[in-house]
């Protein structure tokens, strides 16, 4: 932007921002009047009308007053009103995301959070401070980077962080460690993020607490069907009525969950084992595999040893997430005695998370061109974890990032990600500059890599930010960008009044006059979605993501929207129409997307119909070659 012009669009990020109503209700009234003026269900006559001046004035809105006023006097040129009302529709839009809690952009967010100020020193940080700003960074790293075992301390110590020490902790390392635990949404860790920003101060605690208090009742109303089921007054399991959706939550939270709920998932879990019900079974088991709890490795121990495919894959999983000697213990006697080759290299995978790397030879001859593509996308997301990866093997990685499989390029760049170097951050960015389609992996992968390579101390990424910001195409002047927006926040007037193709037609002249924002292309596929054309929903999202690949990550909700419509098309596609390799190749277009603000539950849900599906594909084909 020229530093000449008037900064009315300070960052990008103000005219992306979605509006979102809130408790403001003369604004957010006069918002809805001057939509229904917009679209002719309101007479032009009533444009300056002095009941809403005064409202309006009484408000403490006198300037809003005297631009309505000014509007009335242009009536009998139609060219002019309608730009003076897209003008002050702009103006009440500004208002509204100035007052209105839920501004839902990360920054925003953490504008809301209680933070005691400190007087800093000046000169010098003092080396306290330093030793502080050292930590904080540490624990950000290792909650996007480390194990699992890692992650969930890390979670959890930032908690602590923010808590004990606000009075001490700077401004920005207060920020640091806050917008760290409030964009984590990893299922595995999304248990310790919550209950650490519940013990907050502030609008994200509030939320963080009401998510608290919701699983609390969930577990209270299980519970009360568990004793229910076991005294005889019910004779349904209380899980066989559970949703995918509650059933995978249950998943997420089952550390907080009583012993007697541990308990009983665990006796569903042999139940369905002995009755050989492999589809219930395999539900359950893959649920709980970023549950990481104890209490259920006993079963799942014997799910891995007596089960069908599917369940002992998935109990393989869980059990990786369970940090306890007889994980690894069981892990090395499956490796002894499994023979199919997706399943060994599942079990080396998950023998690497906890440092055992007896798989390793098995991992790497799995690389090759001859291994079943399924096979070979999990080895490629195994060797991350080996030590000392030989440069060889490493030019065949790199290599399979230009793979035509969706699946093995995704499992080539987090492999990257795990075992590169700084020359490795460079290539990856380079990519993700100048392919659109690897652009939101190969950023993320970039920005994991920054991290590791600052964790093992390498000084060049410490303190560096681990995401780019890529500016793809060419912004126009200001005054397009003015009208872009204006009819970017007229087509949310539309769609607040549930008039769904004028929202579509304002938001994709939105985007034909600023064709830099993503911001019409998010709002036509929320549009969509109301439609129920998810279908449609997608190619705009598709669209947008080309623009802008972080958008989802900054606009808080847009995450939970696309992956929703991802995930019910790859429905229809698969359960309705058949056409089960479309829906396979539509969830995984998924993993190229930046998600991380995404609702765990939703991401878990990919990874159940993903290798559901997969492994369905799979039984299928071998079955042809018996034949």
């Amino acid at each position: 932007m020229d530093s000449s012009e008037p900064q009315i669009l300070a960052t990008e990020a103000d005219p992306d921002d979605a509006f979102a109503p809130g408790d403001d209700g003369v604004l957010h009234g006069f918002y809805q009047h001057l939509g229904t003026v917009a679209c002719g269900a309101s007479e032009a006559g009533q444009i300056g009308a002095e009941g809403w001046m005064r409202s309006l004035t009484e408000a403490g809105h006198a300037d809003l007053a005297d631009a309505w006023e000014n509007l009335g006097l242009l009536s009998e040129s139609p060219e002019a009103l309608a730009d003076g009302l897209l003008e002050l529709t702009w103006k009440v839009g500004e208002k509204l995301r100035a007052v209105h809690e839920p501004a839902r952009s990360l920054e925003e967010a953490l504008s809301g959070w209680e933070h005691e100020d400190v007087e800093e020193p000046a000169g010098e940080l003092d080396e306290q401070e330093a030793m502080r700003e050292h930590d904080v960074r540490r624990l950000v790293n290792l909650l996007r980077v480390g194990d699992f075992v890692e992650k969930r301390e890390a979670a959890l110590s930032l908690g602590d962080f923010l808590l004990r020490k606000r009075k001490l902790a700077s401004e920005e390392h207060y920020r640091l460690a806050l917008e760290a635990l409030i964009s984590n949404r990893d299922p595995a860790v999304a248990l310790e993020a919550t209950e650490s920003l519940a013990q907050l101060g502030g609008s994200e605690a509030r939320r963080a607490k009401v998510v608290v208090e919701r699983m609390d009742a969930f577990f209270d109303k299980i519970s009360d069907r568990i004793r229910h089921y076991w005294d005889g007054a019910s004779q349904d399991d209380p899980l066989d009525e559970l949703s995918d959706p509650d059933l995978v939550s249950m998943g997420i939270w089952m550390r907080r969950a009583p012993d007697h709920i541990a308990g009983h998932v665990a006796e569903y879990m042999l139940a369905r084992l002995g009755r050989n019900e492999t589809g219930a079974l395999a539900s359950v088991t893959s649920a709980v595999v970023p549950s990481g709890d104890p209490r259920l490795l006993p079963v799942l121990i014997r799910v891995l040893q007596d089960a069908g495919y599917e369940a002992r894959v998935a109990s393989i999983k869980a059990i990786a997430h369970i940090d306890d000697p007889r994980s690894l213990g069981a892990l090395r006697k499956d490796l002894r005695h499994a023979t199919d080759a997706l399943e060994r290299v599942m079990i080396a995978r998950a023998l690497a998370n906890f440092g055992d790397h007896s798989g390793r030879e098995d991992l790497l001859t799995r690389l090759d061109e001859s291994s079943p593509s399924f096979v070979r996308e999990e080895a490629l997301k195994a060797v991350g974890r080996l030590p000392d990866v030989e440069p060889a093997v490493m030019e065949k990685i790199e290599a399979l990032v230009e793979s035509p499989a969706s699946a093995i390029a995704l499992a080539a760049l987090r492999a990257l990600s795990l075992k590169g170097d700084a020359d490795t951050v460079e290539r990856l960015e380079r990519l993700a500059a100048e392919r659109v389609t690897l652009r939101a992996a190969a950023n993320r992968a970039a920005g994991d890599l920054r991290a590791r390579l600052a964790l093992a101390g390498d000084e060049r990424f410490v303190g560096a930010g681990s995401d780019l910001a890529l500016a793809t195409i060419e912004k126009p002047g200001l005054v397009p960008r003015i009208r872009s927006v204006l009819w970017y926040l007229l087509g949310f007037v539309f769609a607040g009044l549930h008039q769904w193709q004028k929202a579509r037609m304002a938001a994709g002249r939105a985007s034909r006059i600023n064709s830099s924002s993503a911001k019409g292309h998010f709002l036509t596929g929320y549009v969509w979605i109301q439609e129920g054309r998810d279908d449609a929903a997608i190619e705009s999202y598709r669209h947008g993501l080309q623009i802008d690949s972080l958008f989802p990550v900054r606009q808080w909700g847009e995450a939970d929207r696309l992956l929703g419509a991802y995930l019910r098309h790859a429905e229809v596609l698969e359960r309705r129409l058949g056409r089960r390799d479309e829906s396979i190749a539509l969830l995984e277009e998924t993993e190229f997307i930046d998600l991380r603000s995404a609702d765990p539950n939703l991401k878990i849900e990919v990874d159940r119909r993903l290798d559901g599906l997969k492994l369905e594909r799979r039984r299928e084909r071998l079955q042809a070659e018996k034949e």
